[in-house]
């Protein structure tokens, strides 16, 4: 019924759908969390938790339906891979964080450059060593 295009443009849509219904089940899951720069105060009662989990399951399984109906195939990943495409992410992230690429929001102080750029580099470093113990 589907071309191969429209099969996986409705692939890629419904594990979308489904990737970040995983994510929210965890958020639901995890309690607050608190960071060095970041908060997240988990304000979901059990009570709209357990009816957020209930719809969430009524929707995986509409989507078990339609990717049966057609014969959708299922992607599989790995969690290296997937790490790696974030590290490369959180890479590209830092370098443009560097005191000389601030300067396009404004005049930067000259000692902003002497503490920032060796954290971002040692940062950048580390997201390497990650990535090398991925790749083994």
């Amino acid at each position: 019924m589907l071309n191969e295009a429209q099969k996986r443009s409705l692939s890629a849509a419904l594990r979308i759908v489904e990737e970040y219904l995983r994510e929210i089940e965890g958020m639901l899951a995890s309690g607050d969390y608190t960071g060095i720069l970041s908060e997240r105060i988990n304000d979901v009662s059990d009570g709209e938790r357990a009816g957020i989990l209930e719809k969430a399951a009524l929707i995986r399984e509409g989507i078990k339906i339609v990717a049966e109906k057609f014969n959708l195939d299922r992607r599989r990943t790995s969690i290296s891979g997937e790490a790696l495409a974030r590290l490369a992410s959180c890479w590209e992230i830092l370098s443009d964080s560097t005191a000389g690429r601030l300067k396009r929001y404004g005049a930067v102080d000259k000692r902003v450059e002497k503490i920032l750029d060796p954290q971002v580099d040692a940062l950048i470093a580390l997201l390497g060593e990650i990535e090398r113990k991925l790749r083994k």
